[in-house]
């Protein structure tokens, strides 16, 4: 079979599906497969229209390659493809609109303000609505640092969402075909999971996470809820804030996991068994057209 290998593309975070594309490229070809790798804004999608790949997986993130753009012209070419369709795509990477769709199945949420308005004391996060990889976060409880931050974000046009602070420990959920994988602990050296620890270090994982029978069942449920909610299908990833003896609070949904060495879904498909190349293959598996 001819798999068509998406990677790179013209988001901030091009370099990081670069790399999960030599990941998954090596899988492929343990597996047996022939591979075709495009990337979208370096090759042009007229290689789409030339490839003639029978299925295409993708590691496409950020803007343009996990927000249904793609998605659609591959339902345009009838290609099968991993991952959610257009409409969940487009949803899942814009937090405030999955926001509102767990909160309406009852998994709980932070609190949110509205952009531009003035700074109620305490913590707050200030970071893109539509940007993965923790690109462009900022959080302070200075009104000062937090009303400068969204002003630059909302000079360059992008729409901005403001959400109070929850301390608590970091654990992402893994959710493929409906069902919850085995949750995550991140733990950090100094400050928060931003770009630089996911990629580059100073980042420590508990795969499975050790949080308790309870807390792994509401994490879990909340992520298949999320999952659900969204519409996603495939793979997905939901991460959360687990506060000290309360229920997790969702942070967002990714509809495209890394598949670098240091990404997290790998690392629950390892705890339940499974090595990378199967879970490449589960997923070419699972591809197909539609919603």
């Amino acid at each position: 079979m001819k798999v068509l290998l998406l990677a790179g593309g013209r988001s901030v975070e091009a370099e990081v599906s670069q790399t999960s594309g030599n990941a998954v490229e090596a899988a492929l070809k343990n597996l047996g497969f022939e591979v075709v790798r495009v990337d979208p804004e370096a090759d042009g999608l007229e290689a789409l229209l030339r490839c003639e790949a029978e299925v295409a997986l993708l590691v496409t993130h950020g803007r343009y390659g996990e927000d249904g753009a793609l998605q659609g012209v591959l339902e345009w070419l009838k290609i099968p493809y991993t991952g959610s369709g257009v409409a969940a795509s487009a949803i899942a990477m814009d937090k405030s609109r999955t926001r509102i769709l767990a909160q309406a199945v009852g998994v709980r949420v932070g609190e949110q303000i509205v952009p531009g308005a003035g700074i109620p004391p305490g913590r707050w996060v200030v970071k893109p609505q539509l940007e993965g990889s923790s690109v462009g976060i900022t959080i302070s409880d200075d009104p000062e640092i937090l009303m400068q931050a969204q002003a630059e974000l909302l000079d360059q046009g992008v729409p901005v969402v403001v959400e109070r602070f929850v301390a608590g420990r970091e654990i992402t959920v893994p959710v493929f075909e409906g069902r919850a994988m085995p949750p995550v602990e991140i733990r950090v050296d100094q400050g928060f999971y931003d770009y630089t620890h996911k990629y580059t270090g100073g980042t420590q994982y508990d795969a499975p996470a050790q949080i308790g029978e309870a807390a792994t069942a509401a994490c879990q449920q909340a992520a298949e809820a999320t999952y659900r909610a969204v519409g996603c299908r495939g793979l997905a990833r939901v991460d959360f804030i687990l506060p000290e003896g309360e229920e997790p609070v969702m942070l967002e949904i990714n509809t495209l996991p890394g598949m670098t060495g240091k990404s997290l879904a790998p690392m629950s498909a390892k705890a339940m068994g499974w090595s990378f190349d199967d879970l490449i293959a589960r997923q070419l598996a699972a591809a197909r057209l539609g919603s």
